[in-house]
Parts: structure tokens; C-alpha cells; sequence
């Protein structure tokens, strides 16, 4: 990284004699460990207001060797190095700035190089150093790993950096009140001792904020994309673990480019990736992602390549009808019959029919209506696509219910398009036997998604970057859980450079990361020693279902599981879950089958509410809208209803 992060005075720095005296004081303590040494903790006379100093951290990693002198980093040497320079670095921390303080060292050998016990050479150098060093490094400067968590939620967060920056701000301010409080605490119990003492004046909140003024939202970009150069890569192996079974879907978007900006070698400086027109996305039958590109156009060479990269994984997959569904079926057709073989076929996505018909809506509800009329035209309720003659007399129905008035272009190119997806319905195009895939499952992220259908362990909500980190560091030291061992065999394999651009230079180094995740590799003894080795947890699980059994076997409910079932208290997410019209013409028909039944319990609200949630919990059809409801929030709809229903002619 080559920005500095911090532009400190010479009167905010320590003494060199100071920084001497700290270190080799921790050298002789052995203090391997950093724990920021803060002035608010010290008990000696110091002067009170030295509470507004900085804290300081030293990190003396080189007295885990008896020693007391680092291994030299230098290729092919084993001198003992010499100390050249004891040295202090500006490191920002969320609550405040702080002084680093360490030795750099000169090689005794041939090469007489420099380096130093923060380098990231010497840091990835053994595993207990990189796991306990607090700080990612940059060429002036550093931030704590905590700060960098910081610095990873604005990434992800809507806001963006700038929340961050506040957020930061705000923290370091009410550290300036915390130690304004000591300050008056320290010099009230000084007055009480001595009526003459004479204190000194704090610094006010601007001073101390102003040298306190967190880096802004461009270097805490830049340094984000310095430390996630590795996701990239670890995101390809992912990818190229996954499987194809039934379907793959090829998407093109357009907006998504439109806002498109690299932050090329992790300078944080945007540029403009003009011959980036569109994004392709590939993905399976349950959304995973399989392969993406950024493209100049649909043209066939760089959908070609995409679709020969991702070949692989159709190989192996269950028997029976496979599909590529794009949303331009008739462009894509025989490029896929060229890159597959014939038992491909290839199906236009339903979606960007709908999608074609409501951008040329002028009004808002008339495109949302229009929307749902023309999905009901094609799927049935439980999800199943209609067959091509159904499909089509539906279709030419909804599409013949819209005004000249409603549209916003001409009418023949509302008509050309009209019948040029009619004739897509009929041939068959947008037809399937079998649409639903029944693995099981839902979507939401790319390893939960493998998850819920059981393709991989679940992953929980771990970043995939902490468990490579730690599959690497852990392995064949203790017994691997089934995440690790997923995410060992993807380090496993060399780490694929991402191609965000089909006839771009790969991308990304990876010599930072290499010496950790090279050292990965499948151990076939340790395999099959871990195959026959009895599993010490069968016990527990054995134990855990007889306790199961023996619960079932019983009977028995307890009260406050009664109460529970009832529904009585409004549930946790009611209040952000709309009432849908799906379960208001349930409630609506379970007490008409009520009333039908002639039962003495017919016109009660808490019998309507657990026959109501009997109905749901047994309903199979995931198309339907239909949540547990409590009897707080039924019960007014049920009076409603009733009240209704009195109130209509005939009753």
C-alpha cells in the first residue's frame, strides 16, 4: 500500500531514548504478547496531563528465542542479525492512535539486508507470530485488525466509508471525555493533598480530536482492497468445486456496469473501466455461482469462453434432460449445442419475458399488475409452468388488456414483441416438465445456498477468508471439523488468479498469501488413518437420541409448552410481516368449514387460530405465502371477517 495513513509531528513522537528504554525493557520480560501499554493505567507520578498521550504498543517477537535475536529472512541464510535501528510506526486503533514500537534488523551475512520484526516476510513466518501480531501493516502505518473489521462492515454497509469515518470520530471523542474525567479526578485528589498545587490546563476536544482526526474513506478503501486481494482467488476455487445437475442459467446485466469502478493494485484510485459493458453470470439450479465475467457485448466469443470454462462442471451429473437457460435463448442456441452435447438443451428465462413487457409501462401499478398477470399466465399456483397452448391463450390475454395509453413506445414495437415472445411460447421455449427442482433448500448466499440443499457443511456465518486461514494453520495439528475440511480441500488445490475480463492478463498477485496457503496439500495417510479411527462422538450422539426416544416415548407436554402452542403472545417477526392475502382467504376458509361443521367451538377465535395454524404447518406448497400466527393478531381479522360477513346480503 503507498499511502501513509498518518502525518504525525515530531512533538507526538517519543523520544528515541524512550523508545530504546521500552523495548529493551519487554525484551527482558519476555512480553511476546503486545498489550497496548495506556497512559489512563499508569500508576506512577507521572505528570496528569500526560493522560492525552498516546498509548503505546511493543512488539518484541524475537524473545520467544532464547537469544533474544530473530531468524535472519534473507534467502539461503542463517546468520544471527544484528539490531540496526530501534523503530516506532503511527498505527491507527478505533479508539485512539497509537505508537508501535519495534527493532529492525541488518543480516550479519552476505546480503547485509535490512528487515524488520513487522515485515510481512517475517510476520507469515511462523504461525503463532501472524496470529498474534494485532495489526495489518501498510508502508507507513497500520491499522488494528479491529479497525479493519470497522473498515470491512462500511464496505458492506448501504452507507458506505463515510459512516465509518463518523463512526470512528465519535468513538475517539468520548475517549477525550473518559480521560477529561481522570484528569479532573487525578488533580481534585492533588488539591486535597496539596492546597497550593497548581493545575494544568487540558487540552480542549478540538486540539485533541484534530491529532486524533481519523485517515479518510479513500485510504480506508484502499486498504480493504490491499488486505481482500485473496477473496478473489478463493471465491474461483469455490466456484470451480461446484456442480451442475439440471440447469444453468447465463444472465447478462447491463445496469450493474453502468456503476462500475476498479481500484486498480489497491491504490484506492478509481478508474473508469470503459470496455466493461456488461456483466455475465452463470449459476446452477440453485443459485450458486458457478463462473462470471465482466464483457464488452453479448458477443459469442466471450460467452463461448465462459461456457467452455464452466463445462466441467456438467461432467458426472445425474442422468436425465439438462438446460442452459439465457435470457436470449434464440442467440445463444447453437453456440450451446456446440460447446455441449445434444442432451443440452437451451429454454428463454420467464423473467426477462415479464421483464421486456413492463419496462415499456409508463405507470407504476399498471407495471406491477401487469407483472403478476402475465407470471400467473405462465406458472400455476404451486410453480409449475403451463403448458404451451395454456400458456399462450393466457398470455395473449393479459398482453391484450393493456392500453395504447399505458405504453411508452410506438405500437407496432409493443406488437413486434408481442409476437415475438408468442412465438417463443409456442415452440416451446419457455416450457419445461419439470421446472421445480426438488433438492431442497433455499437461496441466499453463495456457500449457504450449498448448505441448505447439503452440498457443503454449513458454513455459519464465518467469512471464508478467517476459515482458510485457520484450515491452513490447524492442519494435521487437530482433529478437523466438516468446515475445515471443506475449506482445506479448496487451499488444497494451487489458487486460481481471477479473469474479471475474458481476454484480460489474469489479475491479483497472490505472493502475499502464497506462503501460507501453499502449505495445504492432501495427506492420503492421515486420510486413511482418519477413515478407520473410531469416532469418539458416536457415544454422544447415540446418548443424545436415546434421551429423544425416551421424551417421545412419554408423552407428556408441559405447561409452558401448551401455552406456546397456543400462539397466545404475538410472534417475533409478525410486526415486519405483512398479513397476505394467501392467508386471509385461509382464515376465511377455515372458518367456513367451521361454521359448516356445526361444532360448539365453531365461533371461537382461539380454536380458529389452531386450526388456522394446524392448516399451515402441514401446508407442503412452498409457493404459498403462509407464516404461524399468533392469537393476538388473528384474533381482530377473525371479528372482522364475522362482522363482514353478517353484514353482506343473504346473511
Amino acid at each position: 500500500m503507498e499511502q501513509s495513513v498518518s502525518h504525525t509531528s515530531s512533538e507526538d513522537r517519543l523520544e528515541q531514548q524512550e523508545v530504546r528504554r521500552r523495548i529493551v525493557e519487554a525484551m527482558n520480560r519476555k512480553a511476546f504478547l503486545p498489550a497496548a501499554q495506556n497512559p489512563e493505567d499508569r500508576h506512577d507520578n507521572s505528570l496528569v496531563s500526560s493522560l492525552f498521550s498516546w498509548p503505546v504498543i511493543v512488539w518484541v517477537s524475537e524473545c520467544l528465542r532464547a537469544s533474544n535475536i530473530p531468524h535472519c529472512i534473507m534467502p539461503g541464510c542463517s546468520c544471527s542479525p544484528g539490531v540496526k535501528e530501534y523503530k516506532q510506526r503511527v498505527v491507527e486503533d478505533v479508539h485512539t492512535k497509537c505508537h508501535l514500537l519495534y527493532v529492525k534488523y541488518q543480516c550479519t551475512g552476505e546480503t547485509k539486508g535490512c528487515f524488520s520484526t513487522v515485515n510481512a516476510d517475517y510476520i507469515q513466518s511462523e504461525a503463532r507470530l501472524l496470529m498474534h501480531f494485532p495489526f495489518v501493516m501498510s508502508k507507513k502505518g497500520g491499522f488494528s485488525k479491529e479497525f479493519m473489521e470497522l473498515i470491512h462492515e462500511g464496505m458492506m454497509s448501504p452507507h458506505g466509508l463515510s459512516s465509518t469515518v463518523d463512526h470512528i470520530r465519535r468513538r475517539r471523542e468520548k475517549r477525550y471525555y473518559k480521560l477529561l474525567c481522570l484528569f479532573g479526578d487525578r488533580v481534585g485528589q492533588l488539591q486535597l493533598s496539596n492546597r497550593t498545587y497548581l493545575a494544568p490546563s487540558p487540552p480542549s476536544v478540538g486540539q485533541y480530536c484534530s491529532k486524533q482526526n481519523p485517515i479518510g474513506a479513500e485510504t480506508m478503501s484502499a486498504a480493504w482492497m490491499q488486505s481482500t486481494n485473496i477473496y478473489s482467488s478463493l471465491c474461483e476455487q469455490v466456484m470451480s468445486s461446484l456442480k451442475v445437475r439440471k440447469a444453468l442459467r447465463v444472465d447478462h446485466f447491463v445496469k450493474f456496469c453502468k456503476r462500475l469502478k476498479v481500484w486498480p493494485d489497491g491504490t484506492g484510485k478509481r478508474e473508469s473501466m470503459s470496455d466493461a459493458k456488461m456483466l455475465l453470470l452463470v449459476q446452477n439450479e440453485i443459485g450458486q455461482i458457478v463462473g462470471r465475467r465482466l464483457t464488452r457485448s453479448e458477443n459469442h466469443d466471450e460467452t463461448r469462453e465462459i461456457l467452455l470454462h464452466v463445462r466441467s462442471a456438467f461432467s458426472g451429473t445425474e442422468s436425465g434432460s439438462k438446460y442452459v437457460i439465457s435470457d436470449h435463448a434464440n442467440g445463444i442456441r447453437n453456440l450451446v449445442s456446440s460447446v455441449f452435447d445434444s442432451s443440452v438443451g437451451v429454454r428463454q428465462d420467464p423473467f426477462h419475458v415479464v421483464q421486456r413487457f413492463t419496462e415499456k409501462i409508463k405507470d407504476q401499478k399498471v407495471k406491477k399488475t401487469l407483472s403478476k398477470q402475465l407470471h400467473d399466465s405462465m406458472f400455476s399456483v404451486d410453480g409449475a409452468l403451463r403448458e404451451p397452448t395454456q400458456m399462450s391463450s393466457r398470455f395473449l390475454n393479459v398482453v391484450g388488456s393493456i392500453s395504447s395509453e399505458d405504453i411508452n413506445c410506438s405500437e407496432s414495437e409493443w406488437q413486434g414483441s408481442v409476437n415475438s415472445n408468442l412465438k417463443k411460447i409456442e415452440r416451446g421455449d419457455l416450457y419445461v416438465e419439470a421446472n421445480i427442482y426438488r433438492e431442497g433448500g433455499g437461496k441466499d448466499h453463495n456457500l449457504k445456498v450449498g448448505s441448505n440443499y447439503g452440498r457443503n457443511p454449513p458454513m455459519h456465518p464465518a467469512d471464508i477468508l478467517t476459515l482458510a486461514q485457520t484450515a491452513t494453520l490447524c492442519r494435521g495439528i487437530i482433529a478437523e471439523s466438516p468446515q475445515l475440511e471443506f475449506v482445506n480441500q479448496l487451499v488444497s488445490k494451487p489458487l486460481r488468479q481471477s479473469a474479471y475480463l475474458a481476454s484480460t492478463v489474469l489479475d491479483y498477485g497472490l505472493e502475499r498469501w502464497r506462503q501460507i496457503c501453499e502449505t495445504a496439500r492432501f495427506d492420503t495417510q492421515a486420510l486413511e488413518a482418519n477413515l478407520h479411527h473410531t469416532r469418539q462422538h458416536n457415544d454422544s450422539i447415540k446418548e443424545l437420541l436415546l434421551k429423544q426416544i425416551a421424551f417421545t416415548k412419554t408423552g407428556k407436554l408441559s405447561k409452558a409448552d401448551f401455552f406456546n402452542s397456543l400462539c397466545l403472545a404475538e410472534l417475533v417477526y409478525e410486526a415486519a410481516a405483512g398479513f397476505s392475502s394467501q392467508e386471509r382467504a385461509l382464515l376465511r376458509q377455515v372458518q367456513t368449514e367451521q361454521k359448516l361443521a356445526r361444532r360448539n367451538l365453531s365461533e371461537c377465535p382461539l380454536d380458529t387460530t389452531l386450526m388456522y395454524n394446524i392448516a399451515v404447518f402441514s401446508n407442503s406448497n412452498q409457493r404459498l405465502k403462509l407464516r404461524r400466527r399468533s392469537f393476538a393478531t388473528l384474533a381482530p381479522k377473525i371479528n372482522s371477517i364475522r362482522i363482514n360477513t353478517i353484514c353482506e346480503p343473504g346473511h
